[in-house]
């Protein structure tokens, strides 16, 4: 038997056919509730997962800095000038 992608197309779509009537539903209706459970299965994608993990981890790191420069300047301005 063949494994190309349009052989796999055509068993999935006798696949949901099948299902579908067993169900009493129309494929169309079959296949619209099955992507919708497959949608809310994969609510976040490893890409956004990693993202967002990885700003996090970020934006900790940065918390942790101390921009306020060396003790006793705050409230005062420097400037240095040179050459």
């Amino acid at each position: 038997m063949a494994r190309t992608p349009l052989f796999r197309s055509l068993q999935r779509s006798f696949r949901v056919s099948r299902a579908a009537s067993a169900a009493g539903r129309s494929p169309e209706e079959f296949l619209g509730e099955l992507m919708e459970a497959r949608a809310l299965r994969r609510a976040i994608s490893r890409r956004d997962f990693l993202k967002s993990s990885g700003m996090a981890a970020a934006g900790l790191a940065l918390a942790g800095c101390d921009v306020g420069g060396p003790p006793g300047c705050c409230g005062r301005h420097l400037g240095v000038c040179g050459a």
